[in-house]
């Protein structure tokens, strides 16, 4: 139970990684539209179609769906740039987890087996294999890619109406596709290559944002291990707001039991 809850709550935190469904056909309708542009030109596009938010609040419904279980939940999640992550989820109008991300740390609540784990992010990579930095965190709530500017791609190339984009890193490799017209990623693939996990994640479902554009409102998630399938998870934003600075309440309750 607390493996699998766990992952679910690092990657609604973090929209880590995606897939290619049914909806990623939107952004292939007009493929034939569109001319394949050099790789400086996409990288420097792609860097300039980034958001950036100094604070970002948002109401998320996550349906959860693995061999053994299946259910819906609400997430709230509040964000502060460079500062922290936090995030509830509930079930039936009541609450089932806590979570608060720092740049040095993590705090996570289990209300229902009335536990906690709390530790660092390289805590997290040591206990799961899921390399996560707080500043990755924050690309992937607000949807950006996490490629390395820094870093020339392994692969380039413009196939079936969308840029894809393969970078192989030490720990991990990632690929985006790239929509053309508003260049931001449709599809990120990541694979760890120490434990063998493997996340796909799909984004569709762009809007406005208050003065900015194209945020994905929708996430899906395939979560794999050495290519067998390990659980579902779709994401649909609601009640976006990019100003208000609010509370992130956080108590660990003393007959809470601490879980390493």
């Amino acid at each position: 139970m607390i493996r699998s809850w766990a992952i679910w709550l690092i990657l609604i935190s973090s929209g880590l990684l995606f897939s290619y469904c049914g909806t990623a056909k939107k952004s292939t309708e007009t493929s034939n539209t569109y001319t394949a542009e050099s790789e400086a030109s996409v990288m420097r596009k792609v860097k300039n179609q980034r958001l950036g938010f100094d604070r970002f609040n948002a109401k998320a419904k996550v349906k959860y769906q693995d061999e053994e279980n299946r259910f819906s939940f609400i997430v709230n999640l509040r964000m502060k740039k460079d500062a922290f992550v936090w995030l509830n989820a509930s079930f039936l109008g009541f609450e089932v987890a806590r979570v608060l991300i720092r740049p040095d740390s993590i705090f996570a609540l289990n209300r229902y087996e009335k536990t906690y784990v709390q530790g660092s992010l390289s805590d997290m990579d040591k206990s799961y294999k899921i390399p996560v930095e707080f500043d990755q965190l924050q690309e992937l709530i607000l949807g950006n890619p996490i490629i390395l500017q820094k870093k020339k791609p392994n692969s380039f190339k413009f196939v079936d109406g969308a840029y894809e984009i393969d970078q192989d890193l030490p720990l991990y490799r990632i690929a985006h596709w790239i929509n053309p017209q508003f260049y931001k990623p449709t599809k990120i693939k990541v694979e760890d290559k120490r434990s063998g996990y493997q996340v796909e994640a799909e984004l569709a479902d762009f809007k406005g944002l208050e003065k900015s554009s194209h945020f994905s409102y929708f996430r899906h998630y395939i979560i794999k291990n050495h290519n067998t399938h390990f659980a579902n998870i779709q994401l649909n934003f609601t009640d976006i707001d990019t100003s208000e600075e609010k509370k992130i309440p956080f108590e660990i309750p003393a007959h809470y039991t601490r879980i390493d």
